[in-house]
């Protein structure tokens, strides 16, 4: 071979090569299930747990939703106006998709160490599922995303929308004066 076709032939290589690193080819970083299956639909009860705060139970009753938070009386959602966040909070669950897959060893870099938000599903079939909401944030795309991670998975998703405010701020502020004023009662 002549010292052309070598340089050719290497020159072609490095293009090749090339090409091939900078092409955006689709990985397999996002999963091709839901993050929960399709039994969570049907949730019955829902514990949301934020450091130095009690649990709030959401449990489903034959006629409503009831809201409990340690000691404190039961309140009904659909009496004070928070079914529309109750319904929020479901739609959400079913809706929750992966954007991107993350194998870290340091979760609580990315909120999900002391200030993650923990939340508890339990279906009426007993099975239940935990995972924590870590840091939001909004892509370069404009699209918003929360940090999530299931109890018995080592990876983190990051899963579009701010689940964050679903969970906690949207609910609590409504529910945390109407318990206080059951116990009144």
């Amino acid at each position: 071979m002549k010292r052309k076709h070598l340089f050719l032939l290497f020159f072609l290589t490095l293009l090749i090569g090339l090409l091939i690193r900078q092409a955006p080819w689709k990985w397999r970083d996002s999963p091709e299930k839901p993050l929960l299956p399709d039994e969570y639909l049907s949730v019955e009860h829902i514990g949301i747990q934020r450091t130095g705060l009690p649990e709030l139970q959401l449990v489903k009753t034959d006629m409503a939703w009831v809201a409990e938070e340690q000691e404190r009386s039961p309140m009904s959602l659909d009496s004070t106006g928070g079914s529309a966040d109750m319904k929020n909070i479901l739609s959400t669950l079913r809706q929750i998709k992966a954007l991107k897959v993350l194998r870290t060893h340091w979760p609580d870099t990315l909120g999900l160490g002391q200030s993650a938000i923990q939340v508890s599903l339990k279906t009426n079939s007993g099975r239940s599922e935990h995972f924590k909401l870590g840091y939001e944030m909004t892509l370069p795309d404009g699209r918003k995303g929360t940090w999530f991670m299931l109890k018995n998975q080592q990876a983190v998703y990051l899963v579009e929308g701010h689940l964050r405010q679903v969970f906690d701020p949207v609910l609590r502020p409504k529910l945390r004066p109407l318990l206080k004023k059951s116990d009144a009662n």
